[in-house]
């Protein structure tokens, strides 16, 4: 069998087995060769993004898109990535081109009414969506859509039902991914009509179409590998001296614990900018090479670190649209194993821990669609098993980092957020400001998960909801605070 040949069937294999790593790698050798593969080089781009390389990701997509401008998948997935970088406008115009060419096309016209409905704009949504509901049988993606703006309130919340039943039911070759998804928003509707039976049977079914890769067993030894690395006295030795324009404040927890609202209340201050989920720790041990065997930690220069600081600071800076914040927060779901390079870049700088009780965090967890992005969250005994090592890492980092860490209650931050607000402050030395109260009035745009609830006045509606699925939390209730 040729070389290439070979490549292929390995990048196949990686592809089947959703190892993103090995699909970049592989990809990028092939697209060697053949350089106007436009496939291979979209199945590239996503594993780029997927392993913490957004801007490379951006590039290959952008040569696909060139290579092949009749794709519609391509300028999806370019949509996509310029969502996830912020540039709403620049995929706005990109689902604005694919409808001038396709005006008839109700997958695209389902996602940019997702985008308008991200930027608030409900009516805009609606007019996206009206020709495919008008359908005796609309498009799957087009009933997900408009059960988002039924979540919303903005539109009835029995028809959405409806229509995502028609849907499912008169495409039964809809790909899982997109069938999950029709079903967590379905969960969400009979929760919010509190259907909670239902809507966890909607939940599980959901979870169970996607097979992604975790191995309880492996995080373990992992997390072994980063408690044995990460001493005290290593991370004192290693301490740079940088200070820094905007210090970087880390928020750390269990996705779906709080953190987009404690960005959404921090970032209404003057002096505090969010750059959201990027990630820019795993950024700074790529940068070091941790992962490489071969790299010595103990002989890193300071300049190399200093440069990786540096770095480190630029990122977020770019991504907040910020240069001069006091401090710029990061807060990416796996801040938590990347503290000790956190610590080593800037051993003063402030660590903010939330925390939520654990059966809410895992629900909420196993409720929501996360793509392919956590590979634990659709499994309640891999829910329970990441939880358990999130805590060994949280004991671990309390007790041997000298950075100050502020534990905070998501549970305090909703039930009191004055007193919760006033003591986050005056952990980071800055003044009281009202407008952190109103954190739903700012025009932060947040692109995680948690939009909807952070354009609400603050409130207690998420809290102990686990008592309406006490008789399905199974693996979760081995988990205590």
């Amino acid at each position: 069998m040729p070389a290439d040949a070979d490549l292929r069937s390995e990048f196949a294999d990686a592809l089947r087995s959703n190892r993103s790593r090995d699909v970049a790698l592989i990809g990028l050798r092939l697209l060697e060769a053949s350089p106007h593969d436009h496939q291979v080089r979209h199945r590239v781009a996503r594993a780029l993004f997927i392993t913490g390389r957004p801007e490379d990701a951006l590039r290959h997509i952008r040569r696909a898109v060139e290579d092949a401008p009749e794709e519609i998948a391509h300028r999806h997935y370019l949509a996509h990535l310029l969502i996830s970088s912020e540039l709403f406008d620049d995929a706005a115009a990109v689902y604005d081109d694919v409808l001038a060419r396709h005006p008839d096309h109700q997958g695209t016209a389902a996602l940019a009414a997702d985008l308008m409905i991200l930027r608030a704009r409900f009516n805009e949504a609606a007019r996206l969506l009206t020709a495919g509901l008008e359908r005796q049988t609309p498009a799957p993606r087009v009933a997900a859509a408009n059960a988002r703006l039924a979540l919303l309130g903005h539109a009835d919340e029995a028809d959405a039902i409806e229509h995502l039943d028609r849907a499912l039911a008169a495409n039964p070759q809809t790909p899982p991914r997109l069938r999950a998804t029709c079903l967590f928003r379905k969960g969400h509707l009979l929760d919010r009509m509190k259907r909670c039976d239902d809507a966890f049977g909607a939940f599980d079914a959901a979870n169970h179409l996607i097979t992604l890769p975790f191995n309880p067993d492996r995080r373990t030894k992992f997390i072994r590998g980063i408690l044995s690395t990460w001493t005290a006295d290593r991370i004192t030795q290693l301490a740079t001296s940088l200070t820094p324009a905007s210090t970087p404040v880390m928020i750390v927890k269990m996705p779906r614990s709080g953190s987009t609202l404690l960005e959404q209340i921090l970032s209404s201050h003057p002096d505090v900018a969010a750059a959201g989920e990027r990630a820019a720790l795993f950024d700074a041990a790529r940068d070091l090479r941790l992962g490489d065997p071969e790299t010595d930690l103990d002989a890193l220069p300071e300049s190399v670190r200093r440069n990786a600081a540096e770095a480190l600071v630029q990122r977020l800076a770019d991504v907040a649209s910020s240069q001069r914040s006091t401090f710029i927060t990061d807060s990416a779901p796996n801040n938590d194993v990347h503290l000790g390079v956190f610590a080593m870049l800037f051993p003063r700088a402030p660590i903010i821990w939330m925390h939520r009780h654990p059966w809410d965090t895992g629900l909420s967890c196993y409720f929501q669609d996360f793509s392919n992005a956590l590979p634990w969250a659709f499994r309640l005994e891999h829910i329970a098993a990441y939880r358990r090592s999130h805590m060994q890492l949280r004991d671990h980092w309390t007790k041997n980092l000298s950075n100050p860490i502020h534990h905070l209650s998501y549970e305090q931050l909703v039930s009191d957020p004055e007193t919760a607000i006033r003591e986050v402050l005056d952990f980071l030395g800055l003044p009281w400001r009202e407008a952190c109260l109103h954190a739903h009035a700012n025009p932060r745009i947040a692109i995680t998960p948690s939009n909807a609830q952070v354009n609400l006045p603050i409130n207690t509606g998420a809290t102990h909801r686990w008592k309406k699925y006490e008789a399905h939390l199974g693996p979760l209730r081995e988990l205590s605070r």
